[in-house]
């Protein structure tokens, strides 16, 4: 845990169940793509709204969850998060360009079909060298929805620091007020 820790990142429930030698490379992954990968085209609040559009149509609670807390944390609306999670798109523009392109290109496994294109282009000012580092990060954190859903159906649990802004935060993680 004290790689987990020097890296910045939470004691995630996931990490119990990972061999340390997983959670290195984890962690050296996200350390370059997540926090420190900079991008040409690509903002901190866009990385995270990716990140959480991506895990919302790849219905992963525990990314979704972590990702729309980041979101948050960069600046976004709460409405803006709410509309992510819910599978919609942000009131926010630029947000909403890197969201249909994010689900297209989960949708098509990283291509663009011409009218999308001209679409992204001609709606949002999304152009090719955009797309390209958008399609990166469609690609980085899908594989981390695989791994998390995964420690999720093996009996993971949300960590509680997540829980509030998780999918199910009005509903399964709702706080019931004390009688």
């Amino acid at each position: 845990m004290k790689e987990v820790e020097e890296a910045g990142f939470p004691p995630l429930a996931a990490f119990d169940v990972w061999t340390p030698e997983l959670i290195s490379t984890f962690l050296k992954k996200e350390v370059e793509v997540a926090i420190k990968g900079e991008l040409a085209h690509i903002t901190p609040l866009e990385r995270e709204t990716i990140f959480a559009a991506v895990s919302a149509a790849n219905s992963c609670e525990y990314c979704l969850s972590f990702h729309s807390m980041g979101m948050g944390g960069a600046g976004a609306a709460p409405a803006d998060v709410d509309a992510v999670i819910n599978g919609g798109l942000p009131a926010d523009k630029a947000l909403a360009g890197v969201v249909t392109a994010a689900k297209l290109a989960v949708a098509h496994k990283g291509i663009f079909l011409p009218h999308e294109k001209i679409h992204l282009a001609e709606t949002y000012g999304i152009g090719r060298d955009k797309l390209v580092e958008i399609v990166y990060l469609v690609g980085q954190i899908a594989a981390n929805n695989l791994l998390m859903v995964h420690v999720i159906s093996e009996g993971t649990n949300i960590d509680d620091m997540l829980k509030p802004f998780s999918p199910f935060k009005e509903s399964v993680y709702k706080i019931k007020p004390e009688l």
